[in-house]
């Protein structure tokens, strides 16, 4: 068979990769089907029928099955080899671990951060474990020109932009009568402005060449459940996940899909030593779970987000926390 696929039964030509899910969902067809027969054989007048031409002809039966049952049609397509991603903030922590992801499922990863020696290091480590491609662009979400120059440099290398990451985020730990105006500038520039700015140049190339996107904004738990001396940083990820849904309504339309995660408390490289220390420990031990969690429990939703299987969710802020905003 040629690259394009194979031709099914039905005269739907099926790529290769995909071939096998086709036929798997055929016989998980086939199986429903015998046990429907096998309970009617059962509790009805069927008794008496013998099971073998039932065995015999049901997969034959499956064969005239609706193709949207075996799924071949993207109803949850999972799919992201090829796909070009950019994930802000890709150096480190949750950035790092969905730049993983993505790498790992064959998307052409673009990371960027202010540090370039740090950035390269994680790039060339991250193409070392997935096997895939990543690429480290400098740049500071809070200077307009260094997203265009990161937007530019994306195009210029991989030809198109399927996938955005905004992450990129900090915070300043305070009370709110102590938070000056430089606390509150460096906060809303980074956390907010930036993932506005950052949305909306790869918002414009995803209408402008008419072939959809996702964008997967990282909120926070404290979005929807602020604590003390996070002020600033409770707000600026209230306002992304406010964005978020303005933006997926106006861009529903042009099939780019905007959707939020919001984390709880996950251990990274820049909080571990807080979670080692007294206060750390005593607070994993009120959480409903009792644990940390790690910076993979957000793969499974980023693959949702970052798929086809998303295609028709849109403006939803999902949290992601164990159960803590429930606390």
């Amino acid at each position: 068979m040629g690259e394009e696929g194979r031709q099914t039964d039905t005269g739907i030509k099926v790529p290769k990769w995909r071939f096998m899910d086709y036929i798997l969902g055929k016989l998980d067809f086939c199986f429903w089907l015998q046990t429907a027969f096998r309970i009617l054989r059962s509790y009805s007048s069927l008794a008496g029928v013998p099971s073998f031409p039932i065995l015999v002809c049901s997969p034959m039966i499956a064969m005239l099955a609706p193709d949207d049952f075996s799924g071949e049609a993207g109803m949850f397509d999972l799919e992201l080899g090829g796909r070009v991603a950019i994930v802000t903030g890709g150096s480190d922590g949750l950035g790092r671990a969905t730049a993983r992801r993505l790498a790992a499922e064959g998307c052409k990863v673009v990371i960027c951060a202010r540090r370039q020696d740090y950035l390269q290091a994680a790039a060339a480590a991250l193409a070392e474990e997935t096997g895939g491609t990543v690429v480290a662009q400098a740049a500071d979400v809070t200077r307009p020109a260094d997203i265009e120059a990161l937007v530019a440099a994306t195009l210029e290398r991989f030809g198109g932009i399927d996938i955005l990451v905004n992450n990129a985020g900090l915070a300043v730990q305070k009370l709110a009568k102590d938070c000056t105006d430089d606390d509150y500038d460096l906060i809303m520039d980074t956390n907010q402005k930036g993932a506005w700015i950052m949305a909306q140049a790869v918002g414009r190339h995803m209408i402008e060449h008419g072939r959809g996107g996702k964008i997967i904004n990282m909120s926070s738990l404290l979005a929807l459940k602020p604590l003390s001396q996070l002020s600033l940083y409770a707000m600026s990820k209230a306002a992304v996940a406010q964005m978020t849904r303005a933006l997926a309504l106006e861009w529903v339309r042009h099939d780019i899909q905007v959707n939020a995660i919001c984390p709880g408390y996950i251990v990274t490289e820049m909080n571990a030593k807080h979670w080692e220390s007294e206060g750390g420990r005593a607070l994993i031990q009120r959480m409903p779970a009792r644990r940390i969690m790690q910076p993979e429990v957000l793969d499974g939703i980023v693959l949702l987000l970052a798929s086809g299987a998303s295609d028709h969710i849109t403006g939803a802020v999902i949290p992601i926390d164990d159960a803590q905003s429930l606390m």
